[in-house]
């Protein structure tokens, strides 16, 4: 009976919580092809008219209460036929960040399209952009207008690849559809901001003006209402403001439709926790003395985590080796650590995970330092025990150049993104199962875990926004501990 509701609760956490292999991992959940969808909509809806009505928003990075507020007015009104998203959705390049976005904004009742902004860039962002949303280039038409958007976050391609795309922008030149009369130029960064490549700025105005009734140009990333002639040439650049100017430190009280939304997640960790907390206390006998505590010559009855300890030079020596499945470390993480202090309370791991090209750009590795609290361990029969409750905090580290530490040199200023995209730190707690083998065995005992675990960047997204609740941000993982003996 005891075994059932262990492993009862422990499927239903299986299920309600999700899964994260590294946070630029590049899996991706829900709807993709998503500006392709929507552009046959808008050009089915807006087929034959003289007369349309569209909406800009940009910039929403990380205010995803703003991104419902403005889906929300939006839908409030029956005179919009569509939505432009002037880029950024993200601000750190997470796969969750575009995701978050697309979710909220697929509940606009009216189709929308969505271009590249230059956070959307970071880390495995493009990537992850073009999988959901599509080409960075595009453009359709709606009515007798041909809207034409493009991605010019030069700064973040290291000037690589050609940004503004001439290419593309010639062919659009050369197929202009006949059933169009006017246009509208939409990127994310305008011409001599420092994400431009500004070196061509004046033969990209001078060939985007080359378009039919060129009528203005949509752009967001300055974060304030603008509009400006550029260049006095009469071609007005249109700047949608951000979602919000609020406090990322803010810490607001938590609404109530908030704490009712998240009531089934929480309400499900209690209730594991306490089942774990109860199963050890119902099984506790006072007159057993554990094999564990036997080998030691001692009688405790609750926490026995002690052993033999070495000295000197040989304290080195490993204490246990690790393996992990996900929990932002990679898809698979093994590793080696020491257990020492008091009852053997803290431990120290190192880790090295991988993560595989199915699920990135190619196939990265990663590496994680890793430390644990173990309070107490409960013993419920002669080879088992309970660890009921464990936490810690972890750095980790993925290779690659697409990620960095310091930012790299072609950005003005030391704190133009002010985060580092390689490095990742994680808050988790947890529980413990162990198993203690015979005395003859050649480990000492196998220990299985679970962890709930929230990265630093999600911990920020949680501070600025009421709506995102827990059981978005925490994640979940497996591991499986070997104590070797000592």
């Amino acid at each position: 009976m005891k075994r059932n509701v262990v492993f009862s609760a422990v499927c239903v956490l299986l299920t309600a919580c999700q899964v994260e292999y590294h946070p630029y991992d590049t899996r991706i959940d829900g709807p993709t092809g998503v500006n392709a969808r929507n552009v046959a909509r808008i050009e089915a809806a807006c087929e034959g008219r003289r007369t349309i009505r569209f909406a800009q928003i940009s910039d929403t990075q990380r205010w995803y209460d703003e991104t419902e507020e403005a889906v929300k007015a939006i839908n409030a009104r029956d005179d919009i036929d569509f939505v432009i998203h002037t880029g950024d959705l993200a601000d750190f390049g997470m796969r969750d960040e575009f995701e978050r976005q697309r979710d909220i904004l697929d509940r606009l009742r009216v189709p929308y399209v969505v271009l590249l902004g230059n956070h959307d860039c970071l880390a495995t962002g493009k990537r992850i952009f073009t999988k959901i949303f599509g080409e960075v280039d595009f453009a359709f038409t709606a009515g007798d207008v041909r809207f034409v958007c493009l991605n010019t976050n030069a700064l973040e391609f290291d000037h690589n690849t050609p940004v503004p795309n001439f290419d593309f922008l010639e062919r659009q030149l050369d197929g202009f559809p006949a059933e169009a009369e006017k246009t509208v130029v939409a990127m994310h960064a305008k011409p001599y901001s420092e994400q431009f490549d500004n070196n061509v700025a004046k033969i990209f105005q001078q060939t985007i003006r080359q378009f039919p009734q060129l009528q203005f140009c949509l752009n967001g990333h300055g974060h304030h209402f603008t509009a400006e002639e550029i260049f006095d040439d009469g071609v007005v650049y249109s700047n949608a403001t951000t979602s919000a100017k609020r406090l990322i430190c803010s810490l607001p009280l938590p609404r109530r439709d908030t704490v009712m939304n998240g009531w089934n997640f929480k309400r499900l960790i209690a209730i594991l926790v306490g089942c774990l907390w109860l199963l050890p206390a119902t099984a506790q006998d006072p007159s057993f003395v554990p094999l564990a505590n036997i080998r030691l010559g001692q009688n405790r009855r609750l926490d026995f985590r002690e052993h033999r300890g070495y000295d000197g030079w040989e304290r080195g020596i490993p204490t246990h080796v690790k393996a992990q499945y996900a929990g932002g470390m990679g898809f698979m993480s093994v590793g080696c650590g020491w257990d020492y202090g008091r009852k053997c309370r803290w431990e120290t791991d190192v880790l090295v995970g991988v993560l595989p090209r199915a699920w990135s750009d190619r196939t990265h590795m990663t590496f994680t330092l890793k430390q644990n609290y173990i309070p107490w361990s409960i013993r419920c029969c002669e080879r088992f025990a309970i660890e009921p409750f464990t936490t810690g905090i972890y750095l980790n580290l993925i290779t690659g150049e697409d990620y960095w530490v310091r930012e790299p040199d072609r950005y003005p200023g030391s704190r133009y993104y002010g985060f580092t995209s390689r490095l990742r730190t994680h808050l988790y707690v947890g529980q413990r199962f162990t198993y203690y083998l015979k005395n003859d065995s050649s480990l000492r005992h196998i220990t299985l875990y679970y962890e709930l675990s929230v990265n630093d960047l999600d911990i920020i997204a949680k501070c600025g926004n009421k709506s995102l609740d827990l059981s978005e941000i925490v994640y979940f993982s497996l591991g499986i501990k070997f104590q070797l003996l000592r």
